[in-house]
């Protein structure tokens, strides 16, 4: 495994915690590096190829959008959630491209988000780019059936990470409310009760890059608590 982020001793921690697992053995690199650059996916893409030879599977899960009202957002917010989320997605996946097809075989995950497919007037940067990465992966999954390359969203609703707290804070801040307030108001919009734990996500996308999905591509998985309204 080759895990990607900005902050080098979050990744050092992340591998050493890895390594810990019961699975012995356990094979991690971290590579540190901005995905908000075009430069950086070549570095990402090579120095994961150079260690393990191949890679079989991408699991695209990058950052976290601005929220607040759109009077106090400037144009660098969208721009940040944009080149952060929409636009390495894209590049890794077509970084990878040449290699999948080439071996007809692969594996991708984008991590993209409910509010994609349910508008939020106080989250317009994150949930524009969420829209537009389920246009993307809906429409590259076609193009990429024919080479045995499977690709396929998963959408979190409201999770317990520390991406959520900092949410929080933001519209707590903007709505003049405090933190607990805005949790709380968040917890009761959720049919379940309770905010979706990261290992449910984790457990999701094992199951979609394994065989018993093989017949699933192109497709948006909602977990949410059954929050999301529409069919």
């Amino acid at each position: 495994m080759a895990i990607v982020a900005r902050d080098p001793e979050r990744l050092d921690k992340a591998v050493n915690t890895i390594r810990e697992l019961p699975n012995q053995g356990n094979q991690v690199i971290a590579i540190s590096a901005d995905l908000t650059q075009a430069e950086s996916i070549g570095k990402v893409v090579s120095q994961s190829i150079a260690e393990f030879g191949q890679i079989d599977i991408l699991i695209n899960n990058a950052g976290a959008a601005r929220a607040g009202s759109l009077v106090n957002l400037d144009d660098d917010a969208f721009l940040d959630a944009w080149n952060l989320k929409l636009l390495s997605y894209i590049r890794l996946v077509k970084a990878l491209l040449p290699d999948l097809i080439d071996r007809r075989e692969g594996r991708i995950v984008n991590i993209i988000g409910a509010a994609g497919r349910t508008p939020r007037a106080n989250f317009l940067p994150g949930g524009t780019t969420n829209a537009a990465l389920l246009n993307f992966t809906k429409g590259i999954s076609h193009e990429l059936a024919q080479y045995n390359v499977r690709i396929n969203a998963i959408s979190p609703g409201f999770t317990a990470t520390e991406r959520a707290e900092r949410l929080a804070a933001q519209t707590a801040r903007d709505r003049g409310i405090s933190i607990e307030a805005a949790k709380a108001e968040t917890v009761k919009a959720i049919p379940l009760g309770r905010i979706v734990q990261p290992e449910e996500i984790a457990a999701l996308a094992l199951f979609l890059v394994s065989d018993r999905a093989a017949s699933i591509t192109g497709t948006e998985i909602l977990v949410d608590g059954g929050q999301t309204p529409g069919v």
